[in-house]
């Protein structure tokens, strides 16, 4: 679980310092803990726009025009 929160922590910090260049970020291969379950999801895609979670996806999720895209494989 600690993992997890650390890559939440992570993925916050990224998409503040990449949103005053770009509206759209996406994450591809992290780890998700929502806070309410005990579950992991892992190997999920996360889309942000404007600095909120727009999408949540198990496949991966396509980037279109300026979208900054980071792939959290392998990453802690």
């Amino acid at each position: 679980m600690k993992k997890a929160l650390k890559l939440s922590a992570v993925a916050l910090s990224m998409t503040a310092a990449f949103s005053a260049n770009a509206a759209t970020t996406i994450f591809k291969n992290v780890d998700i803990f929502n806070g309410t379950e005990e579950k992991l999801y892992e190997d999920h895609h996360v889309m942000v726009v404007d600095n909120k979670i727009a999408q949540i996806s198990s496949k991966e999720i396509m980037a279109e025009g300026d979208a900054v895209v980071i792939d959290g494989e392998g990453k802690t």
